[in-house]
């Protein structure tokens, strides 16, 4: 029994905090869009100092080369701009982006209680013989400005 209420009281948790971000999503709609509008804008025109302008540098990525040592890679705005930017400009993104990236945008709380966004994007097709690979990117609000923090995909 001790277990059930515990899942309970954690989903409870889960919801609440979820809906929570939700609707602080909705009240910052004006700023998400206006940062789903440059990012889309600098993916589809491969811009990549704009692109860049919307990192929080230095950001954290599961996908760029990285050392056996970590699982990840820590990047700064210059590296971004002379090898990783490539990451971010696929046509599988700037496929996804032919529509509107708001909607997509999925709200969730962090480990440390504050309210986080992300969406997600194909970088390797599903086929019959493979499941494929998926991008996403994490955005947190930073003095007053909506930023990408970190890049991960899976698998």
């Amino acid at each position: 029994m001790k277990p059930l209420l515990i899942t309970l009281l954690f989903l409870a948790t889960n919801a609440q905090a979820q809906s929570r971000c939700e609707k602080q999503k909705q009240r910052d709609s004006l700023l998400l869009r206006s940062f789903t509008n440059t990012f889309t804008d600098a993916v589809l025109h491969d811009d990549t100092t704009k692109l860049a302008s919307l990192f929080s540098f230095p950001v954290t990525c599961s996908f760029c080369p990285h050392s056996e040592t970590t699982d990840y890679a820590t990047i700064t705005r210059n590296r971004f701009l002379r090898t990783e930017a490539a990451f971010f400009l696929t046509p599988y993104l700037k496929e996804v982006l032919q529509a509107d990236l708001y909607p997509i945008i999925r709200a969730d709380e962090s480990v440390k209680g504050s309210c986080t966004y992300s969406f997600g994007y194909p970088v390797v097709k599903p086929s019959n013989t493979w499941e494929g690979s998926q991008a996403f990117l994490t955005i947190t609000k930073r003095k007053g400005k909506y930023m990408i923090e970190s890049a991960w995909m899976v698998p």
